[in-house]
């Protein structure tokens, strides 16, 4: 039997709580058994062909997003830190304060979600990021961490609190991309169009939402660095955003008018001085934009 943790015992131990991305060597004769008994199953017409087929598509490895998605880079300013030894200190929220602020500062594009490795060392240091805009209807409103507690168990609505953008899962994905769509597969919360038509357009490295012939921003991932094996409490090694244009959220605000924040949450699992578990350290924070 597998067992991951001699797989990747040079850097986690066994008390360690892991998640894993594996494909393995049996894998390809499972699936091909799978499909071979469901092309059984519809030459005796046991199982009608429209069922057979939507059975069929869950063993495809991609899916008809990322079936020609390339990796893009990371936001403007996504900060990238290097590793830190026994006696640095942990950034904290003058530091996660600052990528707020470098974050609205974008002359660019502005982040309405966005979740991704800042910090990778399994033995040392993972830092994580998770970013979102909301419009909040009171400007009484001013704790990260409620909101995005609101927002985890679905009360935001209620509360006043919403998103700009919000996590989905598209109609069809393949088994290997099960990384990127845990970080985030998000699509716009609005529409703005010239035309009552709005499509979904892919590129080489995003996928787009359009009103018309406006863009209501992109979806894209990075990759950090490949390790199939990470802690629990931080996400893979893999960053997914949704972003629009510096102009066309300008716009959109004028338009609109209300309290448009960026709320961020930064987890850090300090592994450093051999500790073998320990919960992980959570920092929040808030801007205007």
């Amino acid at each position: 039997m597998f067992d991951p943790y001699d797989f990747c015992g040079d850097q986690f131990y066994r008390q360690d709580s892991i998640q894993i991305s594996f494909s393995w060597r049996a894998e390809t004769s499972i699936v091909s058994a799978f499909l071979r008994t469901l092309a059984y199953a519809m030459h005796k017409h046991s199982i009608p062909s429209e069922v057979c087929y939507s059975y069929a598509q869950e063993a495809l490895p991609f899916g008809y997003i990322a079936v020609n998605l390339s990796p893009s880079y990371p936001p403007y300013s996504w900060p990238v830190l290097g590793n830190l030894s026994k006696d640095d200190f942990l950034p904290g929220q003058n530091e996660l304060e600052r990528y707020l602020a470098d974050f609205v500062a974008s002359p660019d594009e502005i982040l309405l979600h966005a979740n991704g490795p800042i910090l990778r060392n399994h033995t040392g240091v993972c830092l994580d990021l998770k970013v979102i805009l909301v419009l909040l209807q009171s400007s009484e409103v001013d704790d990260p961490r409620m909101i995005f507690d609101s927002i985890d168990h679905v009360r935001n609505s209620e509360q006043g609190i919403f998103p700009l953008a919000k996590w989905t899962w598209p109609s069809s994905f393949g088994r290997w991309e099960t990384d990127w769509l845990s970080r985030g597969y998000f699509r716009p919360t609005y529409s703005v169009a010239d035309l009552p038509i709005n499509t979904v357009n892919q590129s080489e490295s995003s996928v787009e939402y359009f009103g018309g012939s406006i863009s209501n921003g992109a979806w894209r991932y990075w990759v950090n660095q490949w390790y199939p094996v990470h802690h629990r409490d931080v996400g893979n090694s893999l960053g997914t955003y949704f972003s629009v244009s510096k102009d066309f959220f300008e716009k959109f605000k004028i338009k609109t008018g209300g309290n448009y924040y960026l709320v961020a949450e930064m987890t850090c699992v300090d592994r450093r001085n051999f500790v073998h578990a320990s919960e992980p350290i959570k920092t929040f924070a808030i801007s205007p934009v």
